[in-house]
């Protein structure tokens, strides 16, 4: 079973002088996959097989270093599959988190799903202090505005 957390945002700075300080990489509407990266995050790949035009999903960051699980962090027979950032380099954007079950056999009862969404949702995220994953929507999209802006304009478009 594979579980994918999606935490969408809005990256409102192209409606504002200059893009707010925005960086001009990685340009998500054509990234070079060979050089652009998030600074923090990771790098920028093709989604190997294709994406909505719309939205910014054929190309994604390999997010893995965004979001960080302490061992055993995600419990027994489970395991972090993938952590993505997708943006179309306008206003839309979104961070993904799959988490793979490994093992067992297909689940029994919507009780039993829910259970493991509720589990999942509680999962300490090794952030600065720890956060569960349930909470993690506004830290990562904090995070994201202070990677893609330019250092001397840090904190001057702070979120409300």
């Amino acid at each position: 079973m594979l579980t994918s957390i999606q935490y969408p945002f809005a990256d409102t700075r192209s409606f504002i002088t200059d893009d707010g300080g925005r960086l001009s990489r990685p340009r998500w509407i054509a990234p070079d996959t060979e050089s652009d990266f998030v600074r923090s995050f990771g790098g920028v790949t093709v989604r190997p097989r294709g994406g909505a035009s719309i939205g910014g999903e054929q190309y994604h960051c390999e997010a893995r270093w965004a979001v960080r699980f302490e061992p055993p962090g995600l419990g027994p027979n489970r395991r972090c599959a993938f952590r993505r950032f997708y943006a179309d380099g306008r206003a839309l954007a979104k961070f993904e988190i799959g988490i793979a079950r490994d093992g067992s056999g297909p689940l029994a009862a919507t009780r039993e799903i829910d259970a493991i969404l509720e589990q999942l949702a509680a999962v300490p995220a090794h952030e600065t202090p720890a956060r569960p994953l349930g909470e993690l929507g506004p830290v990562l999209a904090r995070a994201y505005l202070h990677v893609s802006t330019a250092h001397d304009l840090i904190g001057t478009c702070e979120p409300g």
